[in-house]
């Protein structure tokens, strides 16, 4: 690409290299936006077309540039008319952006808060280099840890240590502008390259990777690096803006702030799965595996891709296991529910657990899917079973069939059914409302509905439990699954501390005449409320109580299989032609049976089959 003096106009020529011996070129990534080529870039042979998006990106990389440059695209690149070379291209991406000399993130032109948040990026980005810091945020737990208590001054150091000293200050300037900037953080953070599926394949291979937003530029590590500290400080400003003591007016102001901070993951995907593969902190991460990338990318992020197939296909050449898996990228075919199907069942038969069927959500928009294959649809709600899926199956807080590796494999059933061994646990009886903390003002009647069930439960005198202590545990563990949160969102099973907040918290509730909240001394028990976002309590006939999904209904049955870290809700589909089979729900907590304690006893095992 070539440019002439005082012209707008775009000039280039193609070339055509094997990758092998191709020279020092730049690989661009960027969001294509409505895929409309409007825009003509000026070659020898002709206008060549391309998008909007495209055409402002080769302005400003042309601009900051000042000269001939070397760029591979993929929209001229690939012809986009033609699916067999479309599938052959696709398969050479992960080499092509590895190879580069550099990639280039294009984000979109500048707005009123654009270059000021990446001139603070840049700042945050190096102070943390130069402290180091990325040797806490990436050497492991201990480390992580050993950074919390730094933070809390609560090292053997105290404040005389000038090291720790320096990155309490940088941690206090983080907290001083998160306010300032928390219209512009989620703005930075809203632009289309970032809900772009193929980008996160693209910014995690190339070793020199640039954002370009308008005219500024910013290196890929200073930004990683600053808002893992932005990330870190988050909890700590939303504290200071929910402290008790405040006028009603204010708490509320600042809880829109809190909301919008919430939902904001400024980690992101991108920088997750780009810390594995470049070492920040010094560690490679030998890969990530299918499921891994389809968790990150697709859990909790609002991350799109135009063709549903690409929800599979952008991700592939990050996968450490998609040869083994068989999945490789096909565009001449035009039907996506074989191709999920597929991957759910070789990622079953390669992992030998069943912990993909937590990604499975009702609703679907592909016809003729499974009810236990996942759709791998934008943001999927995040679920209490995936918080340790990445830990070995002897370090995980739940392990309810108690052999969570299956014996064989499974093949592939008629009408995409799963043949199961499992034991039935029993049926649901009754149902609560469904936990949001969207308006923290109906906490304590989602709890008082919880107990109601208990005591329902206590009332049937089964002997579900081992000690009487454990049945009046019952209503606090359940709510939270049992789980609760150890720094830096680290899970762990519930202890007493978790207890006396959820006791304080309802007496709070029972000693205030009217109701505006939970206090800040509560926190610890509302923050490990959020895992259970979504779903809702039950009773079953025998008296186990816990959480389901929030389509769960009386007459539904509540299973542990056989590959299962946790127990999954069914349903019968008597009302079809298919007798005898179930449709998946979804996961559930079951207070009492986390443990294997079922698969220990006498209940028979049973064939289910899963439609």
């Amino acid at each position: 690409m070539t440019s002439r003096r005082g012209e707008d106009r775009i000039y280039a020529t193609m070339q055509a290299f094997p990758l092998s011996s191709a020279p020092n070129f730049r690989a661009l990534s960027y969001s294509w936006g409505t895929g409309e080529r409007t825009h003509r870039v000026l070659l020898p042979e002709g206008k060549f077309p391309v998008t909007p998006s495209l055409y402002a990106a080769l302005q400003h990389v042309r601009r900051i540039t000042g000269g001939p440059i070397v760029l591979w695209i993929d929209q001229i690149c690939i012809n986009q008319d033609n699916e067999a070379e479309k599938t052959a291209q696709v398969k050479l991406m992960g080499e092509i952006y590895t190879r580069a000399k550099q990639v280039i993130a294009w984000l979109g032109p500048a707005d009123g808060t654009s270059d000021s948040f990446m001139e603070l990026l840049a700042n945050f980005g190096r102070d943390a280099a130069n402290l180091h810091l990325d040797s806490y945020l990436f050497g492991g737990e201990e480390r992580r840890q050993l950074l919390l208590d730094i933070l809390d001054a609560k090292t053997t150091g105290g404040g005389s240590n000038p090291t720790e000293n320096r990155i309490r200050d940088l941690f206090d300037q983080a907290l001083s502008v998160f306010v300032e900037l928390a219209r512009a953080i989620p703005a930075w953070y809203k632009r289309p390259w970032f809900s772009r599926v193929w980008v996160i394949q693209e910014f995690a291979l190339g070793s020199d990777t640039i954002f370009m937003c308008g005219d500024k530029k910013l290196v890929a590590q200073a930004a990683m690096l600053a808002t893992h500290v932005l990330n870190i400080a988050k909890p700590r400003i939303i504290s200071s803006l929910l402290a008790g003591g405040l006028p009603a007016e204010i708490h509320w102001q600042n809880r829109a702030i809190v909301d919008r901070l919430r939902s904001l993951n400024p980690t992101l995907p991108h920088f997750a799965i780009r810390t594995g593969y470049q070492g920040l902190g010094h560690r490679i991460h030998e890969g990530h595996t299918l499921q891994q990338l389809l968790k990150k990318v697709f859990v909790g992020n609002d991350i799109h891709a135009t063709r549903r197939e690409d929800r599979i296909f952008g991700l592939l050449g990050l996968a450490v296991d998609a040869e083994r898996l068989g999945i490789r990228p096909d565009y001449t075919t035009t039907e996506v529910a074989p191709l999920l199907y597929r991957v759910a069942l070789s990622i079953i038969n390669d992992s030998k657990n069943l912990d993909i069927w937590s990604y499975a959500r009702p609703g679907t928009d592909i016809p003729n899917l499974p009810s236990w294959v996942p759709d791998w649809r934008p943001s999927l709600e995040s679920r209490f079973s995936h918080l340790d899926q990445d830990q070995p199956i002897a370090c995980r807080a739940f392990s309810a069939s108690r052999r969570s590796l299956m014996d064989t494999g499974m093949p592939p059933g008629p009408d995409g059914i799963l043949r199961l061994r499992g034991v039935v646990v029993d049926v649901v009886e009754d149902i609560g409302g469904t936990l949001s903390l969207r308006d923290p003002r109906v906490i304590p009647c989602l709890l008082h509905g919880i107990r109601h069930l208990t005591l329902l439960s206590k009332a049937k005198g089964r002997s579900i439990y081992t000690s009487r202590q454990r049945i009046e545990e019952a209503c606090w563990r359940i709510r939270i699954g049992n789980l609760e949160n150890s720094g830096l969102e680290i899970q762990r099973r519930a202890t007493t501390s978790t207890a006396r907040s959820y006791w304080e918290l309802l007496q709070h509730w029972e000693g205030c005449e009217r109701w505006d909240g939970p206090p800040a001394s509560v926190k610890c028990y509302v923050e490990s409320m959020n895992k259970m976002q979504g779903m809702r309590p039950y009773l079953t006939r025998e008296g186990y109580v816990g959480m389901g999904p929030a389509r769960l209904s009386p007459g539904d049955v509540i299973v542990v299989l056989i590959g299962a870290s946790v127990p999954f809700a069914i349903r019968p589909l008597e009302r079809s032609a298919r007798v005898g089979q179930f449709a998946l729900l979804g996961e559930v907590y079951c207070d009492g049976i986390m443990d294997g304690e079922l698969m220990a006893g006498d209940r028979p095992f049973e064939t289910i089959d899963i439609a």
